[in-house]
């Protein structure tokens, strides 16, 4: 049978004040982190909070505060290709964590469209700050909410303006990570299928694949994938580097869908994984984890780019900090069977 009481009712701000033995307005300030009041008054103001179960409104911190209590978040992807970025296990976990973090601090997350087109207007930034997520040359949005004076933070760098903080997986060393591995595992001749070079991703990406091929004297091998990011795209690109005269002995490559796809071509033209072939890929994901054989991946640690890139976008919003510093996140590389031939 079910309860008859009342659903419990939330307390207010005038009790906290009440129990602190404060007014509403010092209240008000050390949830709020403003007003001059000293430390232990506000963490003293923060327990009794908690103590009560208070928790502000929303809509009374916005209005408060003059903000509209969103952050947009944007990311990305080819202007043609038809994937949405909820297809990419990548960028999922990156907004999941980007919004629980949103959510705590009393914001919502609100996701602008992919694939801007020259053609589309731009749409109208009713938020707070942005966040956006592996900004591409030329990126309309991006350009707009910069003029429009909105605080911006990038999940990976922007190479139209440096001015805006960023957050980043050090590609580079990810890169150089994973190449090192092939190489010890075996392989002499390694491929690499790379991305149109429009952010700071397939930039690095392919620049630390040069360099490593440089520093070991051997010839890079490249393929290039172009506005497609799918497993069909990266079978194609890799049918055509293995069914070369000389062929490589593995393949790394930038997504781990065009990873997947490689390995269904290896399948096709009736080469081992990993025996006659080694595969590794960037971005880890469930699929990578659950493909026969399992794709040796590198994880980017999308939730601590998430988290961090909102935590950057709030300092920016409270004025605390006069700048807030850039930051790399650690790459670590996921080994499976892939690239682990029996000895």
């Amino acid at each position: 049978m079910a309860s008859s009481d009342p659903p419990a009712r939330r307390p207010r701000i005038t009790e906290v004040a009440a129990a602190a033995g404060v007014s509403i307005t010092t209240v008000s300030h050390a949830l709020n982190g403003k007003g001059r009041i000293s430390e232990a008054t506000r963490t003293h103001v923060h327990q009794v909070a908690r103590k009560l179960g208070y928790r502000p409104s929303a809509n009374a911190r916005s209005l408060g505060s003059g903000r509209h209590g969103l952050l947009a978040l944007k990311v990305s992807l080819p202007g043609s290709s038809a994937a949405a970025f909820v297809e990419f296990d990548y960028f999922t976990r990156l907004l999941n964590a980007a919004t629980s973090t949103a959510l705590q601090n009393g914001f919502a997350l609100v996701t602008l469209p992919s694939g801007q087109t020259e053609q589309q207007e731009p749409p109208d930034f009713s938020a707070d700050g942005m966040i956006a997520v592996d900004p591409e040359r030329g990126d309309e949005a991006l350009a707009t909410a910069r003029k429009r004076g909105l605080p911006i933070v990038t999940a990976g760098r922007d190479r139209d303006d440096g001015t805006s903080p960023w957050i980043d997986s050090d590609h580079r060393h990810g890169t150089i990570t994973a190449l090192d591995h092939l190489a010890a595992r075996g392989a002499r001749r390694i491929a690499l299928i790379g991305l149109e070079r429009v952010n700071s991703f397939a930039i690095d990406a392919a620049a630390a694949y040069e360099e490593w091929c440089a520093s070991h004297s051997v010839e890079p091998i490249e393929s290039q994938v172009v506005t497609d990011y799918s497993q069909a795209a990266g079978r194609a690109a890799a049918l055509e580097l293995l069914s070369a005269p000389n062929p490589p002995d593995a393949i790394y490559a930038l997504l781990d869908g065009l990873g997947l796809g490689a390995l269904s071509a290896a399948r096709e033209l009736g080469l081992r994984v990993p025996d006659d072939l080694l595969l590794a890929a960037c971005t880890d994901s469930t699929a990578a984890a659950a493909s026969d054989p399992g794709l040796t991946s590198l994880s980017l640690a999308p939730e601590e780019i998430g988290t961090g890139a909102v935590e950057m976008l709030l300092k920016m919003l409270d004025g605390s900090s006069a700048t807030v510093p850039n930051r790399y996140v650690a790459t670590e590389l996921v080994v499976r069977r892939s690239s682990s031939p029996a000895a």
